[in-house]
């Protein structure tokens, strides 16, 4: 045998083994004294959103219709009857109103508030902000400092101290080597054209995609963008910034096993439609990390990543709760900042009734006549 595989049933073993053979004997290759050292290098990995959404879904547990007969083992269907999305920001400028709808077409209205968050906050992004003049002390900090104040290395001519300062606001932050600074500032989707079948290819340059060994996207190696993101230079839609351009996250607790069916099941075709460099039509593919056939971890639908939280805390939410109301009311900023903090309920998970109730009026109140007589025949 040529591989390391272990069977527990012979015939299984038997009908690999010809297939093994084929190929070469599995080899472990070590690498070098020489090159046996693990370092860090991706500093965009370090860079903190300044702008993300937090999601849930409400859903009715509805009875099969005569349209479900194909599905006899299903007692009960949960239909989305609402959602929430709220903008979680540290900047009080950019702060909007949860957003909560209960009504028709649920998932057809939250796919529209999604894509209209991720094209605001990308007008956010795109904006050149230019660095905040520094106060007498940064300037003191900033000559005196040697070592890049995020990697711990040494300034080099290759890669010299720069201001590494916010995108947003564009305050001071601290220094940085020039490589750090290109690396920490917000991710942009990057559109790129293939002359070859004039196929538009959507992803994120994480890293250098243009090989100009910056970040920009580019291709000019000035480590500044053309404020769209699409590799070209050029502006997709003419308004001075590509609505599309930046990264943008939406957090759900529980997306792989829950809200993540929702999302798939309602997803319209139409969402990644975009015109190609010869006018026509054509679709971007949505990006899926699966955890098994029925699960996934993460989805990419244009630049809007949706993440599970419950992968980093694996608890419920109510467990959450409880846990950090220990520490005080004063802990939850975002509900006390739009519901107050005087009431219990908002602190604590609620009743709901998930059961929809689709039985006839007439239904409705034989079955309260019932429970009036028992009720009466028990106090008698």
């Amino acid at each position: 045998m040529s591989c390391l595989q272990a069977f527990t049933l012979q015939c299984v073993e038997e009908q690999h083994e010809p297939n093994c053979l084929a190929h070469a004997p599995q080899l472990c290759v070590y690498p070098s004294r020489a090159s046996a050292t693990l370092s860090f290098n991706m500093h965009h990995s370090e860079f903190l959103f300044d702008f993300y959404l937090r999601t849930d879904f409400e859903c009715f547990l509805c009875l099969p219709s005569a349209a479900d007969d194909d599905e006899p083992n299903v007692n009960t269907f949960h239909v989305p009857s609402g959602f929430f999305v709220f903008r979680v920001t540290d900047y009080e400028l950019y702060r909007t109103n949860p957003v909560v709808y209960s009504g028709d077409d649920v998932m057809g209205k939250f796919f529209s508030h999604i894509f209209a968050e991720a094209k605001a906050i990308s007008r956010i992004y795109s904006r050149n902000m230019p660095m905040v003049e520094l106060t007498t002390s940064e300037e003191a900090e900033y000559d005196s400092m040697t070592i890049s104040a995020n990697y711990k290395r040494s300034f080099t001519d290759d890669n010299q101290k720069t201001h590494h300062n916010n995108h947003v606001t564009g305050k001071y932050l601290f220094p940085a080597c020039s490589s750090c600074n290109l690396a920490l500032k917000p991710c942009k989707c990057k559109i790129t054209t293939t002359q070859s079948n004039l196929k538009k290819v959507v992803g994120c340059n994480d890293d250098d995609d243009d090989g100009d060994g910056n970040r920009d996207g580019d291709g000019d190696g000035d480590g500044n963008g053309d404020g769209n993101g699409d590799g070209d230079g050029d502006d997709d839609d003419g308004d001075g910034n590509d609505e599309w351009t930046y990264l943008l996250s939406i957090v759900f607790h529980n997306l792989s096993s829950y809200h993540g069916h929702f999302v798939l099941q309602f997803f319209r075709k139409e969402y990644t439609k975009y015109t190609t460099t010869t006018g026509t039509k054509a679709y971007i593919d949505v990006g899926i990390i699966p955890l098994n056939g029925e699960r996934n971890m993460l989805l990419k639908i244009r630049n809007i990543v949706l993440v599970d939280s419950s992968q980093f805390i694996a608890t419920s939410l109510d467990n959450l709760v409880k846990a950090l109301r220990k520490s005080g009311v004063d802990k939850f900023a975002n509900t006390i900042r739009y519901f107050g903090g005087d009431d219990d309920p908002y602190f604590e998970k609620g009743c709901y009734p998930y059961e929809y109730d689709r039985r006839d009026e007439a239904e409705r109140d034989r079955a309260a006549a019932q429970v009036g007589l028992l009720q009466s025949a028990h106090r008698q």
